[in-house]
């Protein structure tokens, strides 16, 4: 059984590229629920990974992926529609968290690495996290804090 991991793209595009973006995603979720299998646009002949549970919510896509995200697949998919995009990603078994976007054809992408998933430790007893000396209630702002800081330093070391 595989490990899930949880993606989420905002697509930033004119209202036309987004309603067709719209309307693909609508498709293949209603594909999805009528076949019972996970979808890819049919343009990507070789995709990454398949969607799972695919949402579309205004100009965010929600959907699952099997183990990792599909980084490959959300990149052709922009390019096909002209569009740029946020994504982002979370499968934190399996030590991935990250950030992919292009913008104006530059992409980049920011993750933690499992190194970076070991400076926090959770409290055994209680619902807390042990984070540089701190008590966090959170893991998701933790983690979300190490990712802004990678971003940071990305763009410094690019400066």
């Amino acid at each position: 059984m595989p490990n899930w991991c949880y993606n989420m793209v905002e697509f930033i595009g004119d209202a036309t590229q987004l309603k067709e973006l719209g309307d693909l995603f609508i498709e293949l979720s209603q594909k999805e629920i009528e076949t019972g299998n996970a979808q890819s646009p049919d343009f990507i002949l070789e995709p990454d990974r398949f969607f799972f549970d695919i949402r579309w919510e205004g100009e965010v896509l929600y959907y699952e992926t099997k183990w990792t995200p599909n980084v490959i697949d959300v990149e052709k998919i922009a390019e096909h529609y002209c569009v740029d995009y946020i994504y982002n990603y979370d499968e934190r078994s399996m030590y991935i968290y990250g950030e992919a976007r292009s913008i104006d054809g530059v992409f980049s992408e920011v993750y933690l690495d499992q190194e970076d998933f070991e400076k926090i430790v959770p409290n055994e007893t209680s619902d807390w996290y042990l984070f540089e000396g701190e008590q966090w209630y959170s893991e998701e702002e933790i983690l979300e804090l190490m990712l802004e800081r990678k971003k940071a330093q990305a763009i410094q070391s690019n400066c």
